[in-house]
């Protein structure tokens, strides 16, 4: 765009994993690379975007800008892209370290927007009586060792809207809240536990429609095929919703657009409210040269009220992925093809403006059973 600033990174925040950079990578794996060569030899040479081929001329700090980077103004963009792309991805950096892809992109995304928890702590300035009862918040002074960071995951509430159930263990979900809660630290740790010694985990809703509410929607049992729930899965649930470390709960999916079913994937990281950063100009990094985590700086800020993702992915690990390996080499093999966006909310009111859920959202109740498509006479 004529040497104007076209993508302007946050605190922290490297050039591979700006907004137009992750959509760029995200574009090649899925062949649109190879596609818009092939168009241009075919003779269609006024695209708009011609290629994602890196220009030379573009080269700044290192870094060559494509066509899709420079064309268009990146820089006012205040949301984080979070892609899942199929493939092996090993240890915490380069092209293919895991920070770029998954469920750990979320952690990064979650960083970048202020949003991680690991910015945030209940200090209790209560004596007597009240002593240990939540007080006020302030930002972390931890220099990042991950045993300082190994502590209940309490400042995090996760609601998951979902068209698909998956099928959970109590270690994936502690790995999923680690990631949510943007705590690298604490991930390497749990890695390097071999994801044993699971604490109790704070609360995960997942909100997804149970069969009354599917039979009350305008086009009922129909008009849900493309909502799933296998038997075996809801079956595994229950026993997980049944230990209450766990935090898993099921909460009833209703639209608030009215008698419809929400093929529709979205989650809300809610963060205590009432947190006020001190200043802090600690800047840590998680041992490679191009991550930085937990970059704050300048004047006291006030903590969101949450972050809010919206795209593709499923509450599964199909969608998010699985981590193994170490907190020194973690490893992610993905399977699937995702897309979506990651946006700090600062109040209570945006929630509101965002979610597609009614809300308060109603717990699973005695009697009360998930969709099941495979049960439905529609299907059979």
């Amino acid at each position: 765009m004529g040497g104007v600033e076209t993508v302007k990174l946050r605190a922290g925040e490297t050039p591979s994993e700006a907004f137009p950079a992750v959509l760029v990578a995200a574009l090649r794996a899925t062949g649109v690379e190879e596609a818009l060569a092939s168009l241009t030899r075919q003779g269609h040479t006024s695209l708009p975007l011609p290629t994602l081929v890196p220009s030379a001329d573009t080269a700044k700090a290192g870094t060559k800008l494509t066509a899709l980077e420079r064309g268009w103004d990146w820089s006012r963009v205040r949301v984080a892209l979070v892609s899942t792309v199929p493939g092996k991805w090993e240890g915490w950096a380069g092209q293919r370290g895991v920070l770029r892809t998954g469920q750990t992109r979320l952690l990064r995304a979650v960083q970048a927007l202020g949003c991680s928890v690991d910015d945030w702590v209940i200090e209790s300035k209560l004596k007597g009586k009240d002593k240990g009862k939540a007080g006020e918040w302030e930002h972390r002074k931890s220099k990042g060792k991950a045993k300082d960071l190994n502590v209940q995951e309490y400042e995090l509430e996760l609601d998951y809207l979902t068209s698909s159930i998956g099928t959970y263990s109590v270690p994936w979900i502690a790995a999923f809240r680690l990631c949510a809660g943007g705590r690298t630290q604490a991930l390497r740790a749990y890695l390097d536990r071999a994801q044993k010694r699971i604490p109790a985990q704070g609360p995960t809703r997942v909100i997804y429609p149970t069969l009354a509410t599917i039979r009350g929607t305008v086009l009922g049992e129909a008009g849900a095929s493309s909502i799933s729930c296998l038997p075996h899965q809801w079956v595994k649930i229950a026993g997980l919703i049944a230990d209450a470390t766990t935090g898993l709960q099921m909460r009833d999916a209703r639209s608030r657009s009215g008698g419809v079913g929400m093929h529709t994937k979205m989650i809300l990281g809610t963060l205590r409210s009432g947190a006020s950063a001190q200043d802090d100009d600690t800047k840590e990094t998680d041992g490679e040269s191009d991550v930085k985590i937990g970059d704050t700086a300048g004047k006291p800020v006030r903590s969101p009220h949450a972050w809010f993702y919206v795209g593709s992915h499923n509450f599964s690990v199909g969608a998010w992925d699985a981590l193994s390996g170490s907190g020194f080499n973690p490893v992610l093999n993905v399977v699937n093809y995702e897309l979506g966006i990651v946006l700090r909310l600062e109040r209570p009111e945006d929630v509101d403006a965002a979610v597609a859920w009614e809300r308060p959202t109603r717990r699973y109740t005695e009697g009360d059973v998930p969709w099941i498509p495979q049960e439905s006479e529609f299907f059979k």
